[in-house]
């Protein structure tokens, strides 16, 4: 069967397209978000060389690419592209969808939704920055072959009101800065959010406020993560587990208080100075707890993300 199959790609090679640029069939296969597993059916069927566009020639191709087009940091773990790139990448993004936006409007509805953009002084200056507001996101999951090593991304989007619900909800609106393999605990997260925590520390001792495309915008991040990463962001690690003293990563909700929900019952919210109250009695119970208990408790429960 290898012998014909390879009979077959012999014949096919002989008139197949061998001198197109191997970027450009690097970004036909990105732009219409081909699998691996099907990459070399797909570049037979639009008669292409399957050698000379090989799937590892493809994949080294686009490698070379992103590293050309990313200032890529190293982390211990996977790669991490700079806050600064990543909201350069984000912005550009959204003016070409914004810009195809307007096209495909009629005059009238283009000065409606599009109005309030229409301030040219804005930008120009500090003083009369840009809002934008950013989400960050994180996620783990199972991606690689035989899904045996777990890998967390990070990506970022701008959350603007003139983009429609089905463009929010749409993986082209997100820009990835973040992948690393392993799992999602407070370790990893740590070192491998490092390079994240620092350039988050730059842009809040700049009032939040970069100059990107010889304009100023003035960025408010938020955060989407699951009860899982946001538990173990914050050190708290399991706390969705039964075994868990406290059951919120907001507030002091504890297994005894969880169902007590009475008028003059107020839940307070969590600070740096209460969290490292709770990392005491923590602490304390863990001398005491069973091996169990000190597997699903973390010793550090200070939020390292700004």
């Amino acid at each position: 069967m290898k012998k014909q199959l390879k009979v077959m790609d012999d014949r096919h090679n002989m008139s197949a397209k061998a001198d197109l640029p191997l970027e450009e069939v690097a970004k036909i296969k990105f732009d219409t978000k081909t699998p691996d597993a099907v990459w070399k059916e797909r570049a037979r069927a639009i008669g292409l060389n399957t050698k000379t566009y090989s799937l590892h020639n493809i994949r080294g191709e686009m490698e070379r690419i992103a590293n050309s087009q990313l200032d890529l940091v190293r982390t211990p773990n996977g790669y991490h592209n700079p806050l600064a790139k990543t909201l350069k990448l984000a912005i550009d993004t959204d003016t070409v969808h914004l810009d195809s936006m307007k096209e495909s409007r009629l005059p009238f509805e283009n000065s409606a939704l599009l109005g309030s953009a229409q301030d040219a002084t804005q930008g120009m200056s500090p003083e009369n920055p840009i809002d934008k507001d950013v989400r960050i996101i994180f996620d783990g999951a199972k991606m690689n072959k035989n899904n045996r090593n777990p890998t967390e991304i990070g990506a970022l989007q701008i959350i603007d009101p003139l983009k429609t619900v089905s463009r929010l909800k749409s993986p082209d609106d997100g820009v990835m800065f973040l992948s690393f393999t392993g799992a999602e605990t407070t370790k990893s997260l740590r070192e491998n959010l490092e390079p994240l925590k620092n350039d988050l520390e730059l842009l809040h001792r700049s009032d939040n406020i970069w100059k990107i495309n010889d304009k100023y915008y003035r960025f408010s991040i938020m955060y989407t993560l699951d009860l899982a990463c946001i538990a173990s962001l914050l050190g708290m690690c399991d706390v969705f587990k039964s075994n868990s003293t406290y059951r919120c990563t907001h507030c002091h909700c504890t297994n005894h208080t969880i169902n007590c929900v009475l008028a003059n019952d107020m839940f307070t919210l969590r600070t740096l100075e209460t969290i490292t109250e709770d990392a005491d009695k923590i602490k304390a119970a863990l001398e005491r707890g069973s091996r169990r208990y000190r597997q699903n408790c973390s010793m550090d429960w200070m939020m390292f993300l700004p």
